[in-house]
C-alpha cells in the first residue's frame, strides 16, 4: 500500500509509474508492481483548490479542480509542472474522446446537477 497522506479517489498506473490525484494535487509513484516498495518520485500541488480528476494523454495530465483544467507537464516524474491551464468554475470529471477533453461542471456550487461544459482542445 501507499500512504498518500490526504484524501483521494482517482488513481492511474502508466507503465510502471502510479499516478494518484488527492485532494491537494497528483503525486507519482514508483514501481506500480510493488507497492509496498514504491517511492514518491514528485508531484504538483494545486495550492489548496481541492482537486477532482485528472487524466493523462502522453506526456499531460490534465486535472480539474474548482477554478478549471489544469495542464501538467509529466514528462519528468520527478519535476512536474504546470505548463498551461483552463479557467472554468467548478469543473468536476474530464474525459478524452479523440483530440478532445469533455469537462462536467456543477451548475451551482450547491447543486449535485452536472451538465456538460464546452470542449477543451487538447493542444499538447
Amino acid at each position: 500500500s501507499i500512504n498518500i497522506g490526504t484524501p483521494s479517489d482517482r488513481i492511474s498506473i502508466i507503465g510502471n509509474l502510479v499516478y494518484i490525484l488527492g485532494s491537494d494535487g497528483l503525486s507519482v509513484y514508483s514501481n506500480a508492481a510493488d507497492l509496498a516498495n514504491s517511492v514518491l518520485l514528485g508531484g504538483w500541488y494545486c495550492d489548496d483548490l481541492w482537486a477532482h480528476d485528472f487524466i493523462i494523454s502522453g506526456d499531460y495530465a490534465y486535472v480539474t479542480n474548482r477554478n478549471g483544467v489544469h495542464i501538467i507537464d509529466i514528462s519528468n516524474p520527478s519535476s512536474l509542472s504546470e505548463i498551461d491551464s483552463v479557467s472554468i468554475s467548478y469543473p468536476n470529471r474530464i474525459i478524452k474522446y479523440g483530440n478532445y477533453c469533455y469537462v462536467t461542471v456543477n451548475g451551482h456550487a450547491y447543486n449535485e446537477n452536472n451538465y456538460l461544459y464546452h470542449s477543451v482542445i487538447l493542444k499538447h
